[in-house]
């Protein structure tokens, strides 16, 4: 038996908690590496952010040349 702070804990008892402790993070190991692995989803997150940004692009694009274009029509219609 082993004493463990008064307690007496049978050895079998200690060796299936620190098996099933083994097993158990092996299990969490080969999860996350399978999640690692896994790329289908991240690719589809990553074209979607590509996407977004691309309309980013194009509203800031569009808001700052019809700015400008609406100042050179003024300009225009005010000379003739």
């Amino acid at each position: 038996m082993v004493t463990n702070t008064g307690l007496n804990w049978p050895v079998n008892n200690i060796l299936s908690v620190v098996q099933e402790f083994l097993e158990m993070t092996s299990k969490i190991s080969q999860f996350f590496k399978d999640l690692w692995k896994h790329e289908e989803g991240a690719t589809a997150i990553e074209y979607g952010l590509i996407a977004a940004l691309i309309a980013v692009i194009i509203i800031a694009a569009i808001t700052l040349v019809g700015t400008d274009l609406s100042n050179m029509f003024n300009q225009v219609s005010g000379a003739i």
